[in-house]
């Protein structure tokens, strides 16, 4: 039966999307968090007006073996590094889960051979110690011979995005400790999501 919920027109059924290049953070978070062989996302039709947006990342993410990866390093947060060999070659993503550049130095055991971006096909210069800045919510997919393996990678935050949280950090603390001081009693948890806050921020998880 008619509930009056429905209009005449389809027309309103519209979905809610983040703006600019911040569409693409469930993206990067899928794949940074859970190494996903599979995206995807959608509802009553399909997005036609982030094509040109998604086509990076796709480039970069079809590129890739459909198992799942090896990580790096015990953080995954703001960059993500995988590495997983299969068939004779090694494969290597990194993604930035984060709006902001963020500088990644990744050291191999050897200079790479057969180094490739494999999004472009595009052969790139090897180093033993290797930098590239990845963007807002970046992935790069990488080629090399199997022999080569990544020993460690560091990710550089800029600086002035680490002063802004910590002063939001800061002022979220103390408007918590001048309510407090008032006898107003905080919501359920909020005690415990500033500590895990600040905790994140000494262990420069930005994310």
């Amino acid at each position: 039966p008619k509930d009056g919920f429905w209009w005449d027109s389809q027309l309103r059924v519209t979905t809610p999307f983040q703006g600019g290049i911040h569409y693409l953070e469930y993206f990067a978070h899928a794949l940074a968090e859970f190494d996903a062989c599979k995206i995807t996302r959608g509802g009553l039709y399909l997005d036609a007006g982030h094509d040109k947006m998604m086509q990076g990342f796709a480039k970069a993410f079809r590129t890739l073996p459909e198992q799942k990866f090896e990580t790096v390093s015990a953080t995954t947060d703001p960059v993500t590094v995988r590495t997983l060999v299969v068939k004779g070659k090694r494969y290597l993503y990194m993604v930035n889960r984060e709006y902001y550049p963020v500088k990644v130095s990744i050291n191999f055991n050897h200079t790479p051979s057969q180094f490739m971006d494999l999004a472009t096909s595009q052969k790139l210069d090897a180093s033993q110690k290797w930098e590239v800045t990845l963007g807002s919510y970046e992935l790069r997919s990488l080629g090399m011979m199997p022999e080569t393996k990544i020993v460690n990678f560091t990710s550089i935050v800029p600086t002035e995005i680490v002063s802004e949280l910590t002063q939001k950090e800061e002022a979220a603390a103390t408007a918590a400790n001048t309510l407090k001081s008032k006898k107003v009693e905080l919501p359920v948890g909020m005690e415990k999501l500033l500590a895990n806050i600040n905790t994140a921020l000494k262990e420069g998880r930005y994310a």
